[in-house]
């Protein structure tokens, strides 16, 4: 995807008619000119475009307009931006209240303006980056494809400072495999818990169903990471609702040192459909092997049992304190297994504590609302004191020689 080219200001009889100083364009104003479809907008060049279109990105001028003022105060508390003005007036700078981008998603021709509430970044390569989409559906089905190259196509020239909408600025960033490996699945399972919390908590997909004939054989081996989605997840308890998306937030960061919580994971998926009646063995085979693919973990049923989600591995109480008939039948089986960990949620509570991308994509805390907030500790407990601070995100989300990102305590 290279960068979408400089659209500079059109021909009007005066400034005041292009744009009032410190208001964004949006679709259909004297930047971004339409036709009767929003979506398949024409530009009107200035009359100088052909011309500087000829010359190198270095010699681009500046459209003398002043960028929008932050209208947030959580934005200008802790949003961090680049330079508001580059070294040199003949070099390069991008100003996101002028410059449509392409969408990425291939043979999609819409051009993506950062102001017009209806274009969407990748979570995972934030705001710097020449990717965007011209909305959340086109960056769905983009995923497998765009899986290839995400993150590695951040801005390499400086950007006007505030030009970016803060709502878009504060994040936060999608949730990143701290092993360092990634499969497609895990990525798709990753951005739609980003994107589309609304709409439900898991998302189960028809990858088998896109698979025929042998490619079904091997479908745990390489998947078809499609973008349809065939049953949708929601819990209705904001406790439960809550519970499940951090411990799915656990397991996407981590899933290959938790392997206990995985399968607890998989135990609340079962629980739920099955309250549903939405379960069978069909759905059994396909949630297992989607999770497998997602999380590098392999759900052996003798390991998962027949069991519910129990309330006492959550809170690690006495194994005595649930009557479940099938929890108690298994639990000659489970006792000094590994895969009887108990305490759960002081494992996911701690990893919060750990780890602020945990904190900051907890959407369901029950009192804290704001990203920053949530990054700083606020809510969470046994956050170290040195640690209740704003941490970088890398270039993609916090601009140009801003410095990478940072897991931990400077732990990059």
């Amino acid at each position: 995807m290279l960068p979408a080219k400089a659209i500079l200001q059109p021909d009007c009889e005066s400034q005041e008619e292009a744009s009032a100083p410190g208001t964004p364009p949006v679709r259909g104003d004297g930047f971004l000119r339409t036709t009767d479809d929003p979506r398949k907008r024409s530009v009107t060049w200035s009359s100088n475009f052909e011309k500087n279109l000829q010359k190198s990105c270095e010699e681009v001028q500046r459209p003398q307009l002043a960028p929008p003022a932050p209208s947030s105060p959580s934005f200008a508390e802790g949003a961090i931006s680049n330079p508001s003005k580059p070294s040199g007036e003949t070099k390069f700078f991008w100003d996101m209240t002028y410059h449509a981008f392409e969408c990425a998603k291939a043979g999609c021709e819409v051009r993506c303006s950062m102001w017009d509430s209806q274009s969407v970044i990748c979570p995972f390569c934030g705001p710097y980056s020449y990717v965007k989409y011209c909305g959340k559906e086109h960056m769905r089905e983009d995923a497998r494809a765009h899986w290839l190259i995400c993150g590695q196509l951040t801005m390499q020239e400086p950007c006007v400072e505030n030009s970016i909408p803060p709502d878009v600025l504060i994040g936060p960033p999608a949730i990143p495999c701290k092993h360092g490996w990634d499969r497609p699945e895990r990525h798709r399972q990753a951005l739609w818990f980003s994107t589309a919390q609304d709409a439900g908590d898991y998302f189960i997909f028809a990858d088998q169903g896109d698979c025929t004939g042998s490619q079904t054989e091997s479908i745990i081996r390489d998947g078809s990471c499609s973008h349809h989605v065939v049953q949708v997840v929601h819990f209705d308890d904001p406790e439960m609702k809550d519970r499940f998306r951090r411990i799915l937030a656990v397991c996407l960061l981590e899933s290959l040192e938790v392997q206990p919580l995985v399968e607890y994971l998989f135990r609340m998926l079962r629980d739920r459909l099955q309250s549903l009646q939405q379960w069978s063995s069909e759905m059994d085979m396909k949630v297992r092997q989607q999770m497998a693919l997602e999380l590098a973990i392999e759900l052996e049923p003798r390991d998962i049992g027949l069991r519910h989600a129990c309330e006492a591995e959550w809170r690690g109480l006495p194994f005595r304190h649930c009557r479940d008939p099938i929890c108690v039948s298994e639990r000659a089986y489970l006792l000094g297994s590994p895969c009887w960990t108990r305490r759960f949620e002081c494992l996911v509570s701690d990893e919060e504590a750990n780890y602020w991308i945990l904190r900051a994509n907890r959407t369901t805390h029950p009192t804290v609302k704001g990203v920053y907030a949530r990054t700083r500790g606020e809510g969470f407990d046994h956050v170290l004191a040195e640690e209740q601070r704003l941490f970088r995100r890398g270039e993609a989300w916090d601009g140009l020689g801003k410095g990478s990102w940072e897991w931990v305590g400077g732990r990059c």
